[in-house]
Formats: structure tokens, C-alpha cells, sequence
């Protein structure tokens, strides 16, 4: 089975795909099971062989050159703005320039997130909170935002352990 995508810059691409599903790179053997993934693989990788202009998108701020518009713009958060948020917990005086730094310092700094996940032999966590599966990278975010001791926590679907599953809702607090 093939599948075309049209590139806005370069050739069309035609992905071939395995008896497993998974999507094969033409110019190596790397596999992925989905195409987003593929053509990522493909642009960052292969780029000459795909016919793609090299290093397209240039900084406007100190002209460094990349190779697609997200890996500028990560540069440009990076490189030239100046942190903006600051940690709501008291005393602490971190600042990042994201919210997704913001929820893994909380997490990392300020919560014992091994009380609130339990880890298995394959290095996947599960929620105690939630019940949710998920790589062990993802706990910070997951945790800032489903635990409801986080000033991130907007509310979540818990299990209480039965059958009956609780909503949470936070009210509004301020932090001064």
C-alpha cells in the first residue's frame, strides 16, 4: 500500500507501508506508525533527498538558518525572549519562558511526585490520581495539571478505586 503527500517544499513524497502498518522511509530504514512522524523523520533527515531547500527558515533576530519553521521558532523562544513566568510557589524565584518548563520545575521542585505515581519494570507510570498509563517523560506535565495539590490542577476525572468516578473542580484561587 502507498500513501502521496504533496510537500510544500520539494517533491511529492510516496511512503510505502509494511505489513505491520507502519510507514518506511524511502532513504533509510527507519519505521514509524504514523505519517506525521514519517514525514518529520524525512525533513529533518533527508532533505536533499527529498528535494527540500536546505536550512529554509532563517532567524530574523541573528539569521541562524533551520531546516523547518517549529525548530525556528523553538530557537526564537529559546534564544530571544526573556522568561515570563514565575513559579507560584512561595520563596521560589524560577522563571521560564514556557508552561510546559513551568509544570516540570513545579513538579520536579516542589511536589513528591513519587507519592503520586506508581512506575513499573518497563519505565511506565501510572496516576494514582487519575489512573492514566503513560511514559515516564510525560509525569511532570500529567502531574502539574491533574493533581489537585498543583496551583495548575483546572480539574480532572478520578477513579475513587470502585466504579464511581469523581469530578474534581478547583475553585479560582489568586496567588500573592
Amino acid at each position: 500500500m502507498s500513501v502521496i503527500r504533496m510537500k510544500k517544499l520539494g517533491k511529492l513524497h510516496k511512503y510505502e507501508v509494511n505489513e505491520d502498518g507502519k510507514y518506511i522511509c524511502e532513504y533509510c530504514d527507519y519505521t514509524s506508525g504514523k505519517q506525521s512522524t514519517m514525514s518529520e523523520h524525512i525533513t529533518r533527515l533527508h532533505a536533499v533527498e527529498a528535494g527540500r531547500q536546505l536550512l529554509a527558515f532563517k532567524c530574523e533576530i541573528c539569521d541562524t538558518r533551520f531546516q523547518t519553521s517549529t525548530q525556528k521558532q523553538h530557537h526564537f523562544i529559546s534564544a530571544h525572549t526573556v522568561p515570563t513566568l514565575c513559579c507560584p510557589s512561595i520563596g521560589c524565584r524560577q522563571m521560564t519562558k514556557n508552561q510546559t518548563t513551568m509544570f516540570a520545575h513545579y513538579v520536579n521542585k516542589h511536589m513528591n511526585k513519587n507519592k503520586c505515581i506508581v512506575v513499573d519494570v518497563s519505565e511506565n507510570a501510572k496516576c494514582k490520581y487519575c489512573l492514566k498509563n503513560m511514559k515516564i517523560g510525560a509525569v511532570p506535565y500529567h502531574l502539574a495539571k491533574c493533581n489537585p495539590n498543583s496551583p495548575f490542577f483546572q480539574g480532572s476525572v478520578m477513579c475513587d478505586g470502585g466504579d464511581d468516578v469523581i469530578v474534581l473542580k478547583i475553585i479560582r484561587r489568586e496567588i500573592f
